[in-house]
């Protein structure tokens, strides 16, 4: 499996793949399975966020005073942030391992995300609060393929990728119209809140469960 999804793949990323398929056989069935749905989980609330905007942007745009123009930067900027952090994860997983890059991506994202709820009236802080949130969201679709594969090799990963495609539409569905009901009842920067109690529980869990180093060989001098 290539990191960067070229082929072939290079020297580092067969000896990785190695060592974490060494790493991987040490863990139980369960234990694999609960973080590809933690990672899934985190992927589903960056996927629906992103989808989301959609709803309450007429509204995020009244209250910035923001011409058409500028309010298409606060989805022009977030996606610039998502591409260059998914251009990076690999180099950043391989550097400080998977659960690190995990929960700093999460950081990242929960940064961009409490600049949104700050950002009431202010343009200029609401698109570094997006650019923020999508260089911290664009590691997680990333590393939830990738993870995939490596937890669920052979015929267990169609089994495995079903029960994340599950999570990712749980979310997906209900999100767009809860955060619609936030921006309408209250006001849409409230509706960033949503993120962060699924955030913490998935940052706990990534804590918990993956262990550290857990894609960084590390060698001896």
């Amino acid at each position: 499996m290539s990191y960067l999804g070229a082929s072939p793949p290079e020297s580092w990323e067969l000896e990785e793949e190695k060592f974490l398929r060494s790493s991987l056989s040490l863990l139980s069935e369960r234990h694999r399975l609960a973080i590809l749905l933690t990672v899934g989980m985190v992927t589903a609330i960056e996927i629906s966020n992103r989808l989301s905007i959609n709803v309450f942007l007429p509204d995020m745009q009244g209250n910035v005073g923001a011409s058409s123009d500028e309010i298409s930067w606060v989805i022009i900027l977030y996606n610039v942030g998502y591409l260059s952090s998914m251009a990076m994860a690999a180099w950043m997983t391989r550097e400080i391992g998977t659960r690190r890059h995990l929960l700093l991506s999460i950081g990242i994202y929960s940064v961009g995300a409490m600049g949104c709820v700050l950002s009431t009236g202010d343009l200029t802080q609401l698109l570094v609060s997006r650019l923020i949130m999508g260089f911290g969201g664009g590691a997680f679709l990333v590393r939830v393929v990738i993870l995939s594969g490596l937890l669920f090799p052979g015929k267990a990963r169609m089994a495995a990728a079903t029960k994340l495609y599950l999570v990712l539409s749980a979310f997906e569905v209900p999100y767009p119209c809860a955060m619609g009901w936030i921006t309408d009842t209250f006001h849409w920067n409230y509706a960033f809140l949503v993120d962060f109690p699924f955030l913490a529980i998935g940052a706990f869990l990534i804590w918990k469960l993956i262990p550290p180093g857990f894609l960084r060989p590390r060698e001896k001098d």
